[in-house]
């Protein structure tokens, strides 16, 4: 855990001065690697860390608190009670963090990929 130590370090330094958007960019770059990576305790770690140093960017790491929810406790009915735009975003990351669709419904599956066919 010593390079998320020296991330947080640089990510409140930046946060403290006026690199607030570079800043985010970066945490955001961050919190990517570590989903396509997988490490589910590292990504919690993480974000309660960045939520401490940057609250402002609760509403945009939403997502990935969901998704992380999903994962741990296997409760496909969370999906249910988020808006579809949403919705979406977490269950991409369910996907990411969980390398298949097996924690994602089926109908969110098909959906997904007729969306995933249209890009």
């Amino acid at each position: 855990m010593r390079n998320l130590h020296e991330a947080v370090e640089l990510f409140n330094s930046l946060l403290e001065k006026e690199n607030q958007k570079y800043a985010k960019k970066l945490i955001g770059g961050f919190l990517i690697r570590l989903i396509e990576n997988g490490n589910v305790e590292a990504l919690e770690k993480s974000l309660e860390v960045v939520l401490k140093i940057g609250g402002e960017l609760k509403e945009l790491i939403e997502p990935i608190f969901i998704a992380i929810e999903i994962v741990k406790s296997k409760d496909l009915s969370k999906y249910y009670d988020l808006q579809i735009e949403k919705r979406e975003v977490v269950v991409e990351i369910v996907r990411k963090l969980t390398g298949s669709d097996e924690l994602i419904p089926e109908e969110f599956r098909s959906h997904m990929a007729k969306l995933n066919q249209r890009d």
